[in-house]
């Protein structure tokens, strides 16, 4: 199979359960990377969240933020973010709701929340901010937590330029550029369907299929 590039997720895709990417993992990517297969990481996290799974393994392309960034490098590829001034109106206006209990607003040089959760190991890389001052900054993604999906619709119906969508399982919300989409297939048309992310299903697909 001529392959010359690998496109995947990293949340329950590369990452196991227990939060890690397994050094068989790690070892099959590398062997790719050997081949001259371009590798790329396409993901919601930020590249603060992502930064230990890069410490082990960089791939070719890092596109994070659920597409608003895409990096080769240090260098930037493609941008896409929420400016500055709709940024800070659209922060203000979750603060105003009642229904949402938090904001994090994040860009790939700055991370802030309202809330500081000592038991989120994700969220470890935010600082905290009431959000009071304008700083100016333009976000990759503005992301309100709330239990009441009809507080944040109201929010998005007021800024048509973003786009609005609920993480699977949670209840944190992403706004972000109409612009910035990470792709993703539907298991109905795939060719193959891997093993689970614990039982390193893409690695062992890489390495039956491409390293033979």
């Amino acid at each position: 199979m001529n392959v010359k590039m690998i496109v995947t997720d990293l949340d329950n895709t590369l990452i196991r359960s227990d939060r890690t990417i397994s050094k068989y993992t790690v070892s099959v990517l590398k062997k790719c990377q050997a081949k001259k297969i371009k590798t790329v990481f396409a993901t919601a996290r930020s590249t603060q969240a992502a930064s230990k799974f890069l410490d082990i393994f960089t791939p070719d392309i890092f596109i994070g933020y659920g597409g608003a960034l895409s990096l080769a490098g240090n260098k930037v590829i493609s941008r896409f973010d929420i400016p500055a001034d709709i940024s800070y109106r659209l922060i203000n206006d979750c603060l105003r709701e009642s229904e949402i209990k938090y904001v994090l607003a994040i860009n790939e040089s700055a991370a802030f929340t309202n809330r500081i959760d000592p038991a989120d190991l994700d969220a470890s890389h935010y600082k905290y901010t009431d959000f009071t001052v304008k700083n100016g900054l333009s976000y990759l993604k503005i992301s309100p937590r709330s239990d009441n999906p009809e507080a944040v619709g109201r929010i998005a119906a007021k800024y048509p330029m973003c786009d609005m969508l609920r993480y699977t399982g949670e209840d944190i919300y992403r706004f972000a550029n109409r612009n910035a989409v990470k792709w993703n297939a539907v298991k109905a048309v795939a060719d193959y369907i891997c093993d689970t992310n614990d039982n390193d299903g893409v690695a062992k697909w890489l390495e039956e299929r491409i390293l033979l």
